[in-house]
């Protein structure tokens, strides 16, 4: 099953059966170090979505960094995990990474879960964006239909 659906992620989660995702990967926009088509972040609405939604040892694969800001971290990422812990999420490991942009994005996470035979949901507020997940979707269909 392969859905994608066009919206704010933190809204879209609440219409989701509750604990019925196993496994969350995304790279959101942290920081503002990005503009995102114009759109806002709401970190603790989508955290909240993502408790409601993951089933009980599911996993949030959350990959943000920190901006530099007068030669000191932001510590954004560090703050967010504590927020996850605080709403109930086990936070086994917290790995540094500097990552893009946020929720679907360009379909790479959707594609890849169409080539490997799993299920995907894709959520995208940026309607560019959404359309180009979809069509590298439909040509990641393409190819396992052929195969």
């Amino acid at each position: 099953m392969i859905d994608l659906r066009l919206g704010d992620c933190a809204e879209v989660l609440m219409t989701l059966p509750p604990e019925s995702v196993d496994l969350t990967v995304t790279s959101p926009p942290y920081d503002n170090l990005r503009k995102y088509k114009g759109y806002t972040f709401d970190f603790e609405k989508v955290a909240r979505g993502l408790w409601y939604a993951t089933k009980p040892g599911g996993v949030v694969v959350w990959v943000v960094g920190d901006a530099t800001i007068n030669g000191s971290e932001t510590l954004t990422s560090f703050r967010q995990a504590l927020y996850f812990r605080e709403i109930g999420f086990n936070v086994e490991t917290m790995i540094y990474e500097v990552a893009g942009t946020g929720a679907m994005g360009s379909g790479t996470t959707g594609k890849m879960a169409v080539l490997s035979g799993r299920d995907f949901i894709g959520i995208e507020i940026a309607a560019e964006y959404f359309e180009i997940a979809q069509r590298r979707i439909a040509e990641a269909q393409q190819i396992e239909q052929m195969s």
